[in-house]
C-alpha cells in the first residue's frame, strides 16, 4: 500500500506527483474558485477565477444550479487556471451557490449574495427646492407688479 501526505506550496496549481517503491502516484489538487465580489445586484459583472483544475479543460458554471454563461476564457491553461466573468442573473435577494466544473468533473463552489438594487432618489426630492425657488420668484414678481402701475421687466 502506498500513501502520501503532502502540502502544496504557495502558488502551486498543478498536480502533486511522486514515486514511492516504484509506483508513480499523482494526486490532483482540489480546485478552488474566487469571485471578485461576494455580493452584488442583478446585472452586475463578476469575475470568477479558478485554480487547481485539470489542465487544458473546458469550464462550465452554474448559479443556484442553473447554467451560467461565462464571458471570456472559460478554458483552463496548462496549470489548471482560468479567469472569466459572468452577469448576475435575475434572482431575488438571497445567497446562492456559484459552481465551476471542468470537463472531468472536478468542481469548486463559492457563495454569492444577490442584494436589492439601490433605490434612486426621487426626482421630486431633487426638483422640490427648484420648484420652491421658482414659485417664490413668481410670487415676488406679482407683489412687485401690484405696487407699481407700470409693468417691469424681470430677468427670468
Amino acid at each position: 500500500m502506498v500513501s502520501s501526505t503532502g502540502v502544496a506550496q504557495s502558488g502551486t496549481t498543478s498536480a502533486v506527483s511522486g514515486t514511492w517503491a516504484g509506483v508513480i502516484v499523482t494526486l490532483p489538487l482540489a480546485p478552488t474558485i474566487t469571485l471578485s465580489s461576494g455580493s452584488g445586484i442583478v446585472g452586475a459583472t463578476i469575475t470568477i477565477t479558478g485554480d487547481g483544475y485539470t489542465a487544458d479543460s473546458d469550464i462550465t458554471a452554474t448559479f443556484d444550479g442553473a447554467a451560467l454563461a461565462l464571458i471570456g476564457n472559460s478554458h483552463t491553461d496548462a496549470n489548471g487556471h482560468f479567469e472569466a466573468t459572468f452577469t448576475v442573473p435575475l434572482k431575488g435577494p438571497a445567497t446562492y451557490t456559484v459552481t465551476a466544473t471542468d470537463t472531468p468533473g472536478y468542481s469548486a463552489s463559492e457563495q454569492f449574495s444577490v442584494v436589492m438594487t439601490p433605490v434612486p432618489e426621487s426626482p421630486i426630492g431633487v426638483l422640490a427646492p427648484i420648484a420652491a425657488f421658482a414659485l417664490a420668484l413668481v410670487v415676488w414678481s406679482r407683489v412687485k407688479r401690484s405696487k407699481n402701475s407700470t409693468k417691469q421687466f424681470l430677468p427670468f
